[in-house]
């Protein structure tokens, strides 16, 4: 019997390795409302131009990420290659409109295995959709997916505490705060400014703060 790191490992790489890419349709009134679409290893046959889109939705959104560096189509790539399809504990889904308009992204990341535990990751619309309680939705259905599919008990997620409105998108999910994660400034060789936590560090010294959040609520038709 397969252990629950290899169940999950080889569950994502299903996904990722899906040709064409699945679909996941997300209903209202019995029609689908919207569609996640992971991003697959062969991205470059469905979405030729997404680093490049990935890279502009970044830079329209800086509170996305503790991360400051200069966003390239290269850059962007590498991210996408390296930091997400080749990591074994992750994968991106696009959210895609019935008419197959990409709107924005949102993903699953740092599993802990032992606790059957993952945290929500790269929440982001990128593009105006007139789709009502758009974000509200596909967190929903991610949600839902993490349960039904990949047979988490618990669910995380982190975000910046100057970002209000995104907390109360994940309050309203059904989402509470546990405790606020203290983040330092660190300047890379290449230019990069990330703001990590330091457990070495005291929490008076720090200069910007994030928030963990857990879900607490059940699966939501």
């Amino acid at each position: 019997m397969p252990t629950y790191e290899e169940f999950v490992t080889t569950t994502l790489d299903y996904y990722k390795e899906a040709t064409p890419p699945l679909k996941l349709a997300v209903d209202l009134n019995g029609r689908p409302f919207f569609y996640l679409r992971p991003i697959t290893f062969d991205y470059t046959k469905f979405y030729t131009e997404l680093p490049s889109l990935l890279g502009k939705w970044r830079k329209a959104n800086p509170t996305l990420s503790t991360s400051v560096f200069e966003i390239t189509k290269e850059n962007t790539t590498n991210w996408l290659e390296n930091l997400v399809l080749k990591r074994k504990d992750r994968i991106l889904f696009m959210i895609d409109s019935i008419d197959y308009r990409h709107i924005g992204h949102i993903g699953y990341s740092s599993f802990n295995f032992k606790e059957h535990s993952a945290e929500i990751d790269c929440v982001l619309r990128g593009e105006i959709s007139p789709i009502p309680n758009l974000m509200h939705n596909v967190l929903m259905g991610m949600l839902n997916w993490g349960k039904e599919v990949l047979l988490l008990d618990h669910i995380y997620l982190s975000v910046n505490k100057d970002n209000p409105r995104a907390i109360k998108l994940y309050k309203d999910c059904g989402f509470q705060e546990m405790y606020d994660i203290p983040l330092f400034r660190k300047e890379l060789p290449n230019g990069e400014i990330r703001w990590d936590a330091d457990e070495n560090r005291s929490s008076n010294d720090a200069e910007k703060f994030g928030v963990m959040m857990k879900y607490m609520g059940g699966i939501h038709a």
